[in-house]
């Protein structure tokens, strides 16, 4: 293994759980540690655990914490990369949170901010299944549904920074709410989430046929 001598760390920041890993210059990955989201706290709190996290994954790589030189976080939500803020993330509660300069202050090193699956195409275009690709479009599915779009060999946001934002697209109009207050979102369809709470709804009584003609309803509508 090449020796480390600055590292950088990497947070996917989800609805459900945080995970981060720590990486040399040569992009290998030295650590990886994973840790539940705690969406019941002020984002004050939830920031602290993300600091936490990133100096116990550099210390589970048995390094020192002067060796992190910068932080990347992927944010489950409308992010403004140039500004480190977090606009709206409906699975956290976050509106308008200032998250890279308020970790940079806990870490005291750059901290970057971006929507989490913009993160994970770059990540797949810069070295993953991607590569090379001029067009590319990835989409994630987990406690929400995002995605990312890179054209022209570019990461394409449009005209709010929100181009790929394909959970929030409306496909059933009286459908289930949505996180972002909206009803029949496709997050809200069939998200990792919205299928673990419709795939538990058979086993009450009563509550099948409701179930079944949901999903044919939501379908037909798509």
């Amino acid at each position: 293994m090449v020796p480390a001598n600055e590292v950088y760390v990497g947070i996917d920041m989800g609805g459900t759980s945080m995970r981060a890993l720590v990486v040399n210059d040569q992009n290998e990955i030295l650590a990886i540690e994973k840790v539940p989201t705690n969406v019941a706290q002020k984002p004050e709190g939830l920031i602290r655990d993300l600091a936490a996290l990133a100096e116990d994954v550099v210390a589970a790589a048995g390094l020192p914490k002067s060796r992190l030189r910068a932080v990347s976080i992927g944010a489950p939500g409308a992010a403004d990369p140039e500004h480190g803020v977090v606009y709206h993330a409906p699975n956290l509660g976050w509106d308008e949170v200032p998250l890279g300069a308020m970790l940079g202050k806990l870490l005291r090193v750059p901290v970057f901010v971006e929507n989490d699956v913009n993160v994970g195409v770059v990540g797949e275009h810069a070295l993953g299944a991607g590569q090379g690709a001029q067009e590319l479009v990835g989409i994630f599915v987990g406690t929400g549904i995002g995605g990312g779009i890179i054209s022209r060999g570019q990461l394409y946001l449009g005209s709010r920074g929100a181009a790929a934002e394909v959970g929030h697209i409306i496909v059933q109009v009286d459908g289930p709410v949505c996180g972002c207050g909206n009803h029949g979102c496709i997050e809200a369809l069939a998200s990792r989430t919205a299928m673990s709470e419709t795939y538990a709804r058979p086993f009450a009584p009563g509550t099948k046929a409701a179930c079944s003609s949901s999903w044919k309803s939501a379908a037909r509508t798509a």
